[in-house]
């Protein structure tokens, strides 16, 4: 009901609270809010916060992670690019939009950033620009949205 809506953070653009079957048809649910224990509630809260995200546009803690495959030999040949691609890099981090990125090791065949709130477009539009990317060293790249669990809580 109302309360439920209310709890799951279900409002309209005006703050009224969506309710019962609307709050559910709203959201795809399939079913009114109610019922079941407290893990339900917090399972079907978390769809409902999803269902919200996805109806709004990108979720601003939604993280997605780029990989990148490197070429064999890509310590000899990124000297050139390395500080555009850094620069390129920290522009975004200190955007908010990467918070954390870097090369694997042993061996250095590739890097793996971390994207946060970032529609996938723009991290396209950023390999795109990336000079590692532009100049061959990078062999393959994927974005993959990413679910967490947060074991420190």
């Amino acid at each position: 009901g109302q309360e439920c809506a209310k709890a799951l953070g279900t409002v309209r653009g005006s703050g009224e609270a969506l309710a019962g079957q609307e709050c559910a048809k709203a959201l795809g649910l399939g079913r009114t809010c109610g019922g079941g224990g407290e893990e339900e509630r917090k399972r079907e809260g978390k769809r409902v916060q999803e269902a919200l995200a996805a109806s709004a546009g990108t979720d601003p803690d939604a993280l997605s992670v780029l990989t990148y495959d490197y070429v064999p030999d890509i310590l000899e040949k990124r000297g050139p690019h390395r500080a555009e691609h850094l620069a390129n890099a920290k522009k975004l981090g200190k955007d908010g939009k990467i918070i954390m990125a870097g090369a694997f090791v042993d061996p250095v065949d590739g890097a793996l950033f971390i994207f946060k709130g970032t529609e996938k477009q723009d991290i396209e539009s950023f390999v795109k620009a990336d000079p590692y990317v532009a100049n061959g060293l990078v062999k393959n790249w994927s974005i993959k949205s990413w679910t967490t669990i947060n074991f420190s809580e």
